[in-house]
C-alpha cells in the first residue's frame, strides 16, 4: 500500500475513525521515539 493509498482510504473514513486514527499513530510514533531513545541510553551506558 502507497502513501497516495493510504490518503484514499483516509477521505472515505468518518470523523470519529479518523480522530481514533490519529490518536493510534500519535502513540505509536511516540512509543517508537521512546523506544529509540531508550536504547541510545543503553548503548551510550554499555560502553561506559
Amino acid at each position: 500500500m502507497t502513501a497516495i493509498d493510504i490518503l484514499k482510504a483516509n477521505q472515505k473514513i468518518n470523523p470519529a475513525e479518523k480522530y481514533h486514527l490519529r490518536e493510534y499513530l500519535i502513540d505509536a510514533l511516540n512509543a517508537s521515539s521512546s523506544t529509540g531513545m531508550v536504547l541510545q541510553e543503553i548503548s551510550k551506558n554499555k560502553n561506559k
